[in-house]
């Protein structure tokens, strides 16, 4: 057997279709019926930073105040989140999974641990902890990279 030798842009390469077919994972199998990736990134970031500022939104997905506005204001239509002013800076708006966001949520990232138990059956326990460690460090690496 030939072993393709492996170059950066080989593993980017990989990376990106690896990206792609997650993000293909989420639009097929997903009860989060109309949302968009965006959306259900907000949803996540509400779950673990409850009652968030809208300036902590913007500064998280890297976009200005008024498309965080457009946002928010379509998720409260469809009663996920909820819009509050805070009780010492009327200035400040906070945001916050309503119970049928939460739930939603829940349901979908149930969905989705189903969904990668599936085709995570497919490597040995020894694959598994080698994607485990390779991904963990690339999201420290990446992290770290980002902070600068």
């Amino acid at each position: 057997m030939v072993t393709k030798s492996v170059t950066t842009e080989s593993l980017v390469e990989l990376m990106v279709a690896f990206s792609h077919c997650v993000k293909e994972g989420m639009a097929v199998h997903s009860t989060f019926g109309e949302l968009t990736v965006a959306q259900i990134r907000t949803l996540v970031f509400l779950k673990h930073n409850p009652h968030s500022p809208m300036t902590s939104l913007a500064k998280e997905f890297h976009i200005e105040l008024p498309s965080v506005t457009s946002q928010v204001n379509r998720l409260i239509k469809q009663d996920l989140v909820t819009r509050e002013s805070d009780a010492h800076d009327r200035r400040m708006v906070r945001i916050s999974l309503t119970t049928k966001g939460e739930s939603l949520l829940k349901d979908a990232m149930n969905e989705r641990i189903r969904h990668y138990a599936s085709i995570l059956s497919h490597l040995s326990d020894d694959e598994k902890k080698a994607v485990s460690g390779i991904l963990q460090k690339l999201i420290t690496v990446m992290n770290q990279s980002y902070e600068k």
